[in-house]
């Protein structure tokens, strides 16, 4: 979050030459406020800016993504989520309906309207070919929600877009 407090991760306690305060398991300065003379070093404890850090960028690459979801993503589900928006729906269907072929809609798969599939010479198959349907109507419709493929998708996405 920008503008969220930075505390000091010093893991050592002090600052080299420097006493530790008294029971100090490390450094306590909860925020970083740069110094008047270099604004890399924190005013309050002295530590230099890299020490200071928010909890979301402590987080490794990989355990960031993974927490990631998406906005339209139901809430604390994992793997098939069916679709219930209306609004979803209707766009899937329009998908089905503008990518269907309605003029020579065949596919050689279907085989042969006389003798079926790998009954006869293909030209036969050419030349009598199985009806196909003249549409497709959308029963119902499911999500995968998977922060692990979604990261892995994410990082080759990006992995592509630098070439």
């Amino acid at each position: 979050n920008p503008g969220a407090p930075r505390p000091c991760h010093d893991g050592r306690g002090s600052l080299p030459g420097v006493a530790p305060a008294a029971g100090a398991a490390g450094c306590r300065c909860q925020a970083f406020r740069p110094s008047a003379h270099d604004s890399k070093v924190c005013a309050t404890c002295g530590h230099a800016e890299r020490l200071h850090w928010t909890q979301a960028s402590r987080q490794g690459f990989g355990a960031l993504l993974l927490s990631c979801r998406l906005s339209h993503w139901q809430p604390g589900s994992t793997g098939l989520v069916k679709i219930i928006s209306p609004k979803v729906l209707a766009e899937l269907q329009f998908l089905l309906d503008a990518t269907h072929k309605e003029t020579d809609n065949w596919t050689r798969d279907r085989g042969c309207a006389l003798h079926g599939v790998n009954r006869c010479a293909p030209s036969c198959t050419f030349t009598h070919r199985a009806e196909v349907p003249v549409g497709y109507r959308l029963e119902t419709a499911w999500r995968v929600q998977s922060p692990r493929l979604w990261a892995r998708y994410s990082v080759t996405r990006a992995a592509i877009a630098k070439e």
